[in-house]
C-alpha cells in the first residue's frame, strides 16, 4: 500500500511524506489481493477490501494496519463511501 499527497501541499504545509507498507496477508489466504479501496476523511482512514472478503483498515497518517477481519465469505466486487457514517458500503456475489 503506497500513500502519498497529490499536487502541491498549501503554502506554509509541510509535504506529506510517502509511505509504503506492505498488505499482510493471513496463512490460510495467502493468494489474496485488494479489489477495493475506499478513503474516510471523516475518520482518517483507508478501507482495502480483498477478493476474499478481508477488509483492511489503515490509517492514513502513519500508514498503519489498524484492523483487519474477514467481512464476507464470498467475493466483495463493488464498494462506496457510505457519507453519513464515514465507513464504506458494499455487496458481494451473493447481493448482500
Amino acid at each position: 500500500l503506497h500513500i502519498i499527497e497529490v499536487g502541491q501541499p498549501p503554502a506554509g504545509n509541510q509535504p506529506f511524506p510517502k509511505k509504503a507498507v506492505d498488505v499482510f496477508f493471513p496463512p490460510e489466504a495467502q493468494n489474496d489481493f485488494p479489489v477495493a479501496m475506499q478513503a474516510s476523511a471523516k475518520y482518517d482512514v483507508i478501507y482495502l477490501i480483498t477478493k476474499y472478503g478481508y477488509i483492511h483498515l489503515y490509517d492514513i497518517e502513519s500508514a498503519t494496519c489498524i484492523y483487519m477481519n474477514r467481512i464476507s465469505g464470498d467475493t466483495i466486487f463493488v464498494t462506496a463511501p457510505h457519507e453519513s457514517s464515514g465507513g464504506i458500503i458494499g455487496v458481494n456475489r451473493k447481493g448482500q
